[in-house]
Protein backbone atom coordinates (compact mmCIF):
# COMPACT_ATOMS: atom_id res chain seq x y z
CA UNK A 1 0.00 0.00 0.00
CA UNK A 2 1.24 3.92 -0.99
CA UNK A 3 0.63 6.71 0.86
CA UNK A 4 0.17 9.46 -2.71
CA UNK A 5 0.17 12.70 -2.20
CA UNK A 6 -1.54 14.67 -4.79
CA UNK A 7 -0.47 18.87 -5.69
CA UNK A 8 -3.64 20.03 -3.94
CA UNK A 9 -2.69 18.14 -0.69
CA UNK A 10 1.16 19.20 -0.80
CA UNK A 11 0.04 23.12 -0.95
CA UNK A 12 -1.47 22.74 2.05
CA UNK A 13 1.22 21.41 3.85
CA UNK A 14 4.15 24.26 2.37
CA UNK A 15 1.42 27.19 2.47
CA UNK A 16 -1.12 27.92 4.74
CA UNK A 17 -4.72 27.64 3.80
CA UNK A 18 -7.84 26.12 4.59
CA UNK A 19 -7.64 22.56 5.65
CA UNK A 20 -3.83 22.88 5.54
CA UNK A 21 -4.04 21.72 9.68
CA UNK A 22 -6.28 19.04 8.61
CA UNK A 23 -3.89 17.93 5.86
CA UNK A 24 -0.76 17.90 8.23
CA UNK A 25 -2.50 16.37 10.83
CA UNK A 26 -3.58 13.34 8.04
CA UNK A 27 0.20 12.61 6.85
CA UNK A 28 1.43 12.65 10.21
CA UNK A 29 -1.19 9.63 11.10
CA UNK A 30 0.18 7.25 8.74
CA UNK A 31 2.90 4.93 9.08
CA UNK A 32 3.35 4.34 5.63
CA UNK A 33 5.94 6.51 3.64
CA UNK A 34 4.62 9.51 1.89
CA UNK A 35 4.84 8.64 -1.96
CA UNK A 36 4.63 11.64 -4.73
CA UNK A 37 5.05 11.73 -8.80
CA UNK A 38 7.98 13.21 -10.66
CA UNK A 39 5.19 15.32 -11.98
CA UNK A 40 5.07 16.93 -8.49
CA UNK A 41 7.93 19.24 -8.83
CA UNK A 42 6.16 21.09 -12.00
CA UNK A 43 2.50 20.99 -10.44
CA UNK A 44 3.67 22.22 -7.20
CA UNK A 45 6.10 25.11 -9.34
CA UNK A 46 2.92 25.65 -11.65
CA UNK A 47 0.32 25.45 -8.62
CA UNK A 48 2.58 28.51 -6.56
CA UNK A 49 3.04 30.67 -9.05
CA UNK A 50 -0.39 30.38 -9.82
CA UNK A 51 -1.63 31.67 -6.15
CA UNK A 52 -2.39 35.68 -5.38
CA UNK A 53 0.07 37.33 -3.68
CA UNK A 54 -0.20 39.10 -0.27
CA UNK A 55 -1.81 42.37 -2.01
CA UNK A 56 -4.82 40.24 -2.49
CA UNK A 57 -4.83 38.78 0.40
CA UNK A 58 -2.50 35.61 -0.24
CA UNK A 59 0.87 35.04 0.70
CA UNK A 60 4.25 36.58 -0.42
CA UNK A 61 5.90 35.90 -3.63
CA UNK A 62 8.91 35.36 -1.09
CA UNK A 63 6.65 33.12 0.76
CA UNK A 64 5.68 30.94 -1.78
CA UNK A 65 9.06 30.78 -3.65
CA UNK A 66 10.42 29.66 0.04
CA UNK A 67 7.45 26.99 0.20
CA UNK A 68 8.78 25.67 -2.75
CA UNK A 69 12.59 25.61 -2.03
CA UNK A 70 11.74 23.55 0.97
CA UNK A 71 9.73 21.66 -1.06
CA UNK A 72 12.71 20.50 -3.48
CA UNK A 73 14.63 20.50 -0.45
CA UNK A 74 12.30 17.83 1.34
CA UNK A 75 12.20 16.35 -1.59
CA UNK A 76 15.77 15.71 -2.41
CA UNK A 77 16.48 14.93 1.39
CA UNK A 78 14.29 12.16 1.05
CA UNK A 79 11.41 12.67 2.96
CA UNK A 80 8.63 11.48 0.02
CA UNK A 81 8.92 8.26 -2.21
CA UNK A 82 8.57 9.51 -5.62
CA UNK A 83 7.18 7.06 -8.06
CA UNK A 84 8.62 6.80 -11.51
CA UNK A 85 5.90 7.04 -14.13
CA UNK A 86 6.53 5.42 -17.26
CA UNK A 87 5.25 6.76 -20.56
CA UNK A 88 2.05 3.73 -20.36
CA UNK A 89 1.43 4.66 -17.05
CA UNK A 90 1.24 8.40 -17.55
CA UNK A 91 -0.97 8.04 -21.16
CA UNK A 92 -3.87 5.84 -18.76
CA UNK A 93 -3.99 8.48 -16.21
CA UNK A 94 -4.77 10.46 -19.24
CA UNK A 95 -7.01 8.79 -20.85
CA UNK A 96 -8.81 8.43 -17.51
CA UNK A 97 -8.94 12.47 -16.32
CA UNK A 98 -10.11 12.53 -20.12
CA UNK A 99 -13.03 10.97 -19.52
Amino acid sequence: MISYLDTSLLVKLYVEENDSQKAREMVARTDIAASISWLSDVEMAAALQARPIRSTGGPTKTQLDQAYSLFLRKRAGGIYTVLVMDRAVFDLARSVAER
